[in-house]
């Protein structure tokens, strides 16, 4: 484990690196974020396969939440409503200036988080989330512990809120197996053990959840590629998979020209999955522009209250209860 400070104009932040003979992961305290994921291919060739900003200073305001940690709530929250305990709650329109997207202008992605050493494979982050910023109900004081394995690595969520409130935490990577973003995601290969998702609107604000369509169907091992042909499916939005996955099992990612392979486990119900549809055009850390489908996004979490209503849904937090889930990811 070490530590290293990085300081830009006045702003500094800290990357605290663990590694072993098989991964290299690089952590930012902004955001409890996943920096950059080393891993090695068939070759043993050390690669990152995650996407990382050029300029670490984008990672200030993290338009693309690279890697980051996101809530409080993930997803989108219809016309920035909730309601909770017989109050109803207008968050920030950060979404197409209508809608709540990941927590909002002021969610725990562009936190700072002081963090740790619990042993020297494992680092927690914490926050605290004033209500007062974010609009959301009650204080919470959130954990990220990073905890790395021989060949993977365990992310843990924890929290603590000052009355009732809602939390749906995740992380929000960017994978690429190909190794620092050679090739884009198309060859590679995704099983997911799925048969329903929840389908949404044109704004992807979620409707109800369905069976899965053929071409949303990956229980069976497939080319990425061959999904993303059906690019005009009116299931589709911006041309690929931006949808919650009700998973039931291990999602599986392999890349056959790396030999690199990713399995990813969680203790939430669902999975958001984003085949990185929209070309945003920033410039990533080895010199390339972000483009379509450079990237997949696995994003475990609660599927949304469809009609807005908290009240009984498993991502209310009572005041005083722990919140405890995590990720898996292995490699």
């Amino acid at each position: 484990m070490s530590v290293r400070e990085v300081c830009i104009a006045g702003k500094c932040n800290k990357l605290i690196t663990l590694k072993n003979h098989n991964i290299e992961l690089i952590l930012l305290d902004q955001g409890a974020t996943v920096f950059s994921l080393k891993t090695k291919d068939k070759h043993g060739k050390f690669e990152n396969i995650v996407l990382q900003y050029h300029d670490i200073t984008e990672y200030y305001h993290n338009p693309s939440y690279f890697g980051a940690t996101v809530g409080r709530v993930a997803g989108r929250i219809k016309d920035t409503k909730i309601l909770l305990d017989g109050k109803t709650y207008y968050l920030e329109k950060n979404y197409q200036d209508k809608h709540t997207l990941h927590g909002g202008f002021n969610g725990i992605t562009l936190q700072k988080f002081t963090f740790e050493f619990i042993a020297s494979n494992k680092v927690k982050f914490t926050t605290t989330q004033k209500s007062v910023n974010d609009k959301f109900p009650a204080d919470v004081t959130i954990g990220v512990t990073y905890e790395l394995l021989e060949n993977s690595i365990v992310i843990y969520f924890d929290a603590v809120a000052t009355a009732d409130t809602i939390l749906n935490i995740t992380n929000h990577c960017y994978y690429n197996l190909s190794g620092d973003y050679k090739t884009t995601i198309v060859d590679h290969q995704l099983e997911v053990p799925a048969t329903q998702f929840v389908n949404v609107d044109e704004d992807l604000i979620p409707i109800d959840i369905q069976d899965l369509p053929q071409e949303m169907d990956f229980r069976q091992k497939t080319y990425i590629g061959d999904k993303l042909k059906y690019h005009n499916s009116k299931y589709f939005r911006n041309g690929g998979i931006d949808h919650c996955y009700i998973v039931d099992g291990i999602v599986v990612l392999e890349d056959s020209h790396s030999g690199r392979k990713l399995k990813l486990s969680s203790s939430y119900p669902a999975m958001q999955i984003y085949t990185c549809n929209v070309s945003s055009g920033q410039a990533l850390s080895n010199g390339k522009i972000l483009k379509q489908y450079d990237a997949i996004c696995f994003e475990p979490q609660y599927v949304g209250a469809f009609d807005s209503n908290y009240d009984n849904h498993p991502a209310k937090l009572r005041k005083g209860q722990q919140y405890q889930h995590f990720i898996k990811l292995e490699i």
